[in-house]
């Protein structure tokens, strides 16, 4: 057994894996009282929503995207509209957090999953065969129906082309906000 952890004292390393635009983000920024302070949360709610019966949308996801999707909101004149919600955490799902989430948007009943990878990669695969399900067990009096958003099928996680990268991106954040689906 560890010294620290027969004191108590479980020290774990640090791993950071994110792409380099990440840490020139600035919203991606976060304040030391946000790891001196509260707990991890495995379910990020939009915190620039002020009214929640003002929202038509919302989009779930994980990782970088959510900040693309942020800069493509402010940019659509979407803002107040379109709730942002960041899953932290895929597995075990967090179905009630994700719930109590989601109960704020009344008028909402298709939520989004909204990923960066090709359709057939990422989370989407997992999140169609599990998310309805885990929902419906801590709220089935509520259905949401799930649709996704991603890049088109592919055996590779990149294009390989800058133009072609940009291309798809400009074409997600479209579907993304679209009205209807």
């Amino acid at each position: 057994m560890l010294r620290q952890q027969a004191l108590g004292e479980l020290h774990r390393p640090l791993i950071v894996m994110t792409p380099k635009s990440m840490l020139r983000n600035k919203l991606a920024v976060s304040e030391p009282s946000d790891f001196t302070q509260g707990s991890w949360k495995p379910i990020l709610g939009d915190p620039t929503i002020e009214d929640p019966s003002k929202v038509t949308s919302v989009l779930l996801c994980s990782g970088k995207i959510r900040w693309d999707l942020m800069t493509a909101r402010s940019q659509a004149g979407k803002d107040g509209q379109v709730a942002i919600i960041a899953m932290e955490r895929l597995y075990p799902v967090p179905a009630k957090d994700l719930a109590k989430q989601l109960r704020r948007f009344e008028r909402v009943d298709e939520v989004r999953w909204v990923q960066d990878e090709p359709v057939n990669q990422g989370a989407w695969p997992f999140m169609a065969l599990n998310l309805p399900q885990r929902l419906a067990e801590v709220e089935p009096s509520r259905t949401w129906q799930l649709t996704k958003v991603t890049r088109p099928e592919s055996s590779a996680p990149s294009v390989g082309s800058a133009s072609v990268h940009l291309q798809q991106q400009r074409a997600l954040m479209e579907a993304a906000f679209a009205q209807e689906r």
